[in-house]
């Protein structure tokens, strides 16, 4: 990932997985929401009691984190589609 120089890498996992996850560099972000689907269908994270993971690789994104932090992040995968 670091190689194609992304500015974010964001996912979602179960709670249980996020201490793994953690000690792989990645970090819980409790308020963001994936939401997959369409927009007229939206497939939330938060309904499956899913747990974000980001990592902010570009001085961008660190700078601008907070943006993420508390925000519905959309995806527009398809209807029903969160992955």
């Amino acid at each position: 990932m670091d190689r194609s120089s992304p500015d974010l890498s964001i996912f979602r996992c179960k709670p249980a997985l996020v201490p793994f996850y953690t000690r792989g560099g990645w970090e819980p972000i409790s308020e963001a929401v994936l939401v997959g689907g369409i927009r007229q269908a939206p497939f939330r994270s938060d309904s499956l009691g899913l747990t974000v993971m980001a990592r902010f690789h570009s001085d961008n994104a660190k700078q601008n984190r907070e943006t993420f932090e508390r925000a519905d992040i959309y995806l527009d995968l398809g209807e029903g589609q969160l992955w």
